[in-house]
């Protein structure tokens, strides 16, 4: 939304507007700033049509009413005496629950717009009745930009340099404009409240030298609230894992790209897709976060749409981050059969998260999900310009298996150089490893209480490998996958 918007909409005296925010300062600073803009305008043009005063009530507030209200029907029907005015009613939404206060309203909706008074409600939520869902429209309110970040960033600098000249505040080191770059991209998805806060405490922890993680660690919180989302603690980096080399190398480039999307990682169970993609996030030093889809399933009715839209706003609003979602089969599994098993909700959730995947910023997210069994996603989730490459993971080949060997060796201090790793998964390798120490026994003992995939799992690999060859870049370059053997050989 901007300004402009918002401003038409009071001028055509829209009777009801739900602005769908928790930013009710900024909000209300924005409202008085459009009203007095409007009575500018109708000085200059001689005309009171556009005119607006601006009011405000709430439970103990009544703002240019001339006296307290106590409740919202007395509101309304004061309201009723009104003209040209625009009240701001944080969380009223609250109230048209209650059938008086719901057929007021109907009742007024006409007057209001016949004589220039609009209602903006605030809330963070969107819940209209269906009785007044075409009296009232939402507007959607957008979170701080970067030029909004700068200029709080830029007033609080101000107000410290200002102070230090009279001898304050002579530890606070002001940062660099690069480094203010810094701060503001880890400052993108807060609200001004938040982002203010952030910045104060970026101080306070940085000892006098704004330090940007406690900027995102107050933007954790927002995550932190989600259901469905995590912030990872993950220590992987690329030298933890074994081959790949193309995928590596796509990664390398592409992440940093300002035209990114991301990757579908297509394979077989434990050759390190989730690995890979928990590297990725310190690689490009951002956060990553872990987006389980499943817990956007809920019994309730309309709540697992508006968890994936609440989820997926909450990824725009944090800006630079890798998105991980492991085994997105798994999440959106039952998607051709929704509609007669649960009412046609998961193809709902399913179809805005293809959409968002396509019409999302470039470059803000990069997502990476990891994918066992293809046959469980629809053809139209696999399309171009949903993900920036689909890349198929195969069984490690004898280069990457040496690679791997010796990468678990030095972590765990257990040789396996007289084992048969052939076909075995760096997954499988590493739980060799683990339980070799475990049993205080030779990796050639242990190894009997482990039961390879590829042995278990034969078709279904070489399925997937078909698939791969006309769907999918190998993650492992033509030389070294020579060097495979086939399932079924060792």
């Amino acid at each position: 939304m901007n300004r402009d918007y918002l401003k038409n909409l009071i001028k055509t005296t829209h009777p009801i507007l739900l602005i769908e925010s928790a930013e009710y300062y900024r909000i209300e600073r924005e409202l008085i700033s459009l009203c007095e803009s409007l009575k500018k305008e109708a000085a200059e043009k001689q005309d009171k049509m556009f005119q607006r005063e601006f009011l405000a009530w709430s439970f103990g507030k009544s703002v240019g009413f001339g006296s307290q209200i106590n409740d919202p029907v007395t509101l309304i029907k004061k309201l009723n005496e009104t003209e040209n005015v625009v009240v701001l009613l944080p969380n009223f939404n609250k109230f048209w629950k209650d059938a008086e206060v719901l057929q007021q309203l109907i009742n007024a909706a006409e007057r209001w717009r016949a004589y220039g008074i609009t209602a903006v409600v605030i809330s963070p939520i969107v819940d209209v009745p269906v009785e007044l869902s075409r009296l009232v429209t939402i507007v959607e309110w957008e979170l701080p930009s970067e030029s909004d970040l700068k200029s709080m960033l830029e007033t609080l600098l101000d107000g410290i340099k200002a102070e230090q000249k009279d001898g304050r505040h002579k530890n606070v080191v002001i940062p660099s404009e690069d480094e203010k770059i810094v701060l503001i991209e880890a400052a993108r998805g807060l609200s001004e409240f938040e982002a203010e806060n952030a910045f104060a405490l970026s101080l306070a922890q940085g000892k006098g030298v704004m330090d940007p993680k406690a900027v995102f660690e107050t933007k954790c919180q927002t995550i932190k609230k989600s259901n469905v989302l995590t912030v990872g603690k993950y220590t992987e980096t690329f030298d933890d894992i074994g081959g790949l080399d193309i995928l590596k190398d796509f990664l390398t480039h592409t992440t940093k790209s300002k035209h990114s999307r991301g990757v579908l990682l297509l394979g077989v169970a434990g050759t390190g897709k989730s690995s890979v993609a928990k590297a990725v996030g310190n690689a490009l030093g951002v956060p990553t976060i872990y987006f389980d889809i499943s817990k956007v399933f809920t019994s309730f009715v309309g709540a697992s749409e508006m968890a994936m839209r609440d989820a997926l706003k909450t990824i725009d609003a944090v800006g630079k981050a890798v998105i991980f979602i492991d085994e997105i089969e798994k999440g959106l599994s039952g998607i051709t059969s929704s509609g007669s098993s649960d009412g046609g909700t998961t193809a709902r959730v399913f179809g805005s998260f293809l959409t968002w995947l396509s019409d999302r910023e470039e470059g803000s997210s990069f997502i990476i999900a990891t994918c066992n069994n293809i046959d469980e996603l629809p053809p139209e989730f696999l399309r171009a310009e949903r993900w920036d490459a689909i890349f198929f993971i195969d069984l490690p080949n004898a280069a990457e298996r040496e690679t791997i060997r010796k990468i678990y060796e030095k972590k765990s201090g257990v040789s396996l150089t007289e084992v048969d790793l052939t076909n075995w998964t760096g997954a499988e390798i590493k739980t060799l490893t683990r339980i070799s120490r475990m049993l205080n026994k030779k990796p050639s003992e242990a190894k009997k209480y482990i039961m390879p995939i590829h042995k278990r799992h034969e078709d279904k690999i070489n399925a997937l490998r078909e698939f791969a060859k006309t769907a999918a870049v190998p993650a492992s370059s033509p030389e070294a996958r020579a060097n495979t053997r086939s399932i079924g050989v060792g």
